[in-house]
């Protein structure tokens, strides 16, 4: 019996050995979501605003996000033989993104509840101040 459970986790686990990287992302990036929610409701209003109870949010999000994402690797790998339009797991690579994207746009407006700027703002200094370093450079020789 302990066997067949150990060979059936075995196939499992080498099933999902294509995605485990997706998986990781979409879970790590909801942790760091909440990680920063935690963080921006305790500098602004204190630690009386964390309450355990908003943690439990964390296990349906990681469930809808972990189970679309497995349901379509499954689409993907039995209906689509795992390519569509010649790219591999690419409805499970889509949603991954999607979840991705909305967990790293969280994770801006909590910054910005903080009174940070921006990413999107940020990332366009950087770009400016890239794009003068190499008129400089170019400048010079």
């Amino acid at each position: 019996m302990k066997s067949t459970l150990l060979l059936f986790l075995g196939s499992l686990l080498t099933f999902l050995m294509p995605i485990q990287g997706l998986l990781l992302l979409v879970i790590g990036v909801v942790l760091l979501d909440t990680a920063s929610g935690v963080y921006a409701a305790i500098k602004l209003n204190g630690r009386k605003a964390f309450r355990s109870g908003v943690l439990f949010n964390i296990a349906p999000k990681l469930f809808m996000y972990v189970g679309t994402t497995l349901l379509l690797y499954m689409t993907d790998t039995f209906i689509f033989q795992t390519q569509l339009f010649s790219i591999q797991f690419l409805l499970t690579k889509s949603i991954s993104m999607i979840w991705v994207y909305t967990e790293l746009k969280s994770i801006d407006e909590n910054s910005q509840k903080l009174g940070n700027k921006p990413f999107l703002d940020n990332a366009r200094d950087v770009f400016k101040i890239i794009k003068n370093f190499k008129k400089d450079i170019n400048n010079i020789s």
